[in-house]
């Protein structure tokens, strides 16, 4: 059986598999794209993600994907925005929500 090769209709580039010339469109229409969080590079899709946060940064996606929620007052790391809140209730209630995320 002889696969069917897919061309982009933008620039002629020819792939055998849909889903590989619907990543290559968003590189043209800029929709759908992923922007890493430390340089802005743009990716088409979450492996191709995955892998430049490991090359060019170090990084894992896992790591990236998370925020930490730091207390200004202590420097206690928390998980979540809402942990913080209640952290800060209990241990800082004179200095109130002053998050920085």
């Amino acid at each position: 059986m002889m696969r069917r090769f897919q061309a982009c209709s933008y620039c002629g580039k020819t792939f055998g598999h849909k889903q590989k010339l619907r990543y290559h469109l968003r590189l043209h229409t800029g929709e759908g794209l992923l922007h890493c969080g430390v340089c802005g590079k743009a990716c088409t899709n979450a492996y191709d993600m995955k892998e430049h946060l490991a090359s060019v940064h170090g990084e894992t996606a896992k790591k990236n994907r998370r925020k930490q929620h730091d207390c200004t007052a202590c420097g206690t790391r928390m998980k979540t925005a809402k942990a913080l809140e209640a952290h800060l209730a209990e241990a800082h209630p004179d200095i109130g929500n002053t998050c920085e995320e």
